[in-house]
């Protein structure tokens, strides 16, 4: 179903890149739920949305597939929230093609964002580096934590011509469970504060001025959070 073809649309049913077809204007663009059984999805065509400035896709049990993943353009996209949980996140291995299709997304349809939020229901680290390599206009990033470490240690480390992964990157949100964070030598609380004084504490040109710290579940021991929080905000002053 959709509604108001420009400001904003909502697709409930169907197709996703049905879209391409009947909403080819669509500005804002929030995705719930949708199939993508459909001859079109299986095309060589480009899937283009030159209008597109907010994408939302939250999603359970499902994914682009890789071939249709890699076919997207957005090039007026500013913001976009991407969330797709699976019912077997916990403890099963990584799908290769669902990270593939990961990074796939974040370079084909979302290289112009400047406000992005990611959430694949595990770490999918070395997917969304990569896709980031081309994120050059990212100035908020969220993230899931799951636990996200190497996301933290490729934004904390210059590439090898000395340039940031996200250069415009100023302010991180991340959602952390407290039992990810390990201890002050390794886990995910290590790889944030070093994310924190690499690109906070006297390095201007790197961009970051702000790492805000969440709880990923409402129930969730709040001390060692509140702590690393507080850790933050003073390597960051």
């Amino acid at each position: 179903m959709f509604r108001n073809e420009r400001r904003p649309s909502i697709l409930t049913e169907g197709s996703f890149t049905n879209i391409f077809r009947y909403t080819p204007s669509v500005v804002e663009l929030d995705v719930s739920w949708y199939e993508l059984e459909s001859p079109y999805s299986q095309s060589v065509e480009t899937l283009a949305l030159a209008n597109l400035e907010s994408l939302t896709v939250a999603v359970s049990d499902a994914f682009f597939p890789l071939e249709t993943a890699r076919r997207f353009s957005f090039p007026s996209l500013r913001k976009a929230s991407i969330r797709s949980r699976s019912s077997d996140d916990d403890g099963a291995a990584v799908d290769d093609s669902r990270a593939q299709a990961a990074t796939a997304v974040i370079r084909s349809g979302l290289y112009t964002v400047r406000e992005l939020e990611l959430d694949f229901g595990r770490d999918l680290s070395p997917a969304i580096v990569e896709g980031l390599e081309l994120c050059d206009h990212v100035e908020c990033l969220t993230l899931q934590a799951y636990p996200g470490v190497g996301v933290m240690k490729g934004l904390s480390i210059p590439c090898a011509d000395e340039t940031w992964l996200s250069p415009q990157l100023q302010t991180t949100v991340l959602h952390i469970h407290p039992d990810t964070l390990g201890d002050e030598t390794v886990g995910l609380g290590k790889a944030v504060i070093d994310l924190v004084a690499a690109r906070c504490a006297g390095l201007p040109e790197s961009g970051l001025t702000r790492a805000v710290i969440h709880p990923s579940e409402l129930k969730a021991n709040l001390d060692m959070l509140t702590d690393l929080q507080v850790r933050v905000v003073r390597i960051s002053l």
